[in-house]
């Protein structure tokens, strides 16, 4: 029972981590936001979300993780950092 006490910790310890990396994501994605409107670009660009596709199931295939779970959990990082940029 100690073994799964341990490895719950350690699941909570990256789960923490990878709530900073998103929090700190959004940030960086408001200031993308504030330089489009600046700009007067838009916040969807196809060319680079094709790129961000490629890369991301290219790396998370090396992690061992699905191209489908990669291709979701990009769908809604795409989706939440467009609506941060609104």
């Amino acid at each position: 029972m100690d073994e799964l006490q341990n490895l719950r910790r350690t699941i909570d310890l990256i789960d923490q981590t990878i709530l900073q990396s998103f929090a700190s994501r959004m940030q960086i994605s408001t200031e993308i936001g504030k330089l489009k409107k600046a700009n007067n670009l838009e916040t969807t660009d196809p060319t680079r979300e094709q790129q961000m596709q490629e890369k991301w199931i290219t790396e998370g295939e090396q992690y061992g993780l699905s191209k489908e779970f990669i291709t979701e959990l990009l769908t809604l990082t795409l989706k939440a950092s467009k609506e941060n940029q609104s």
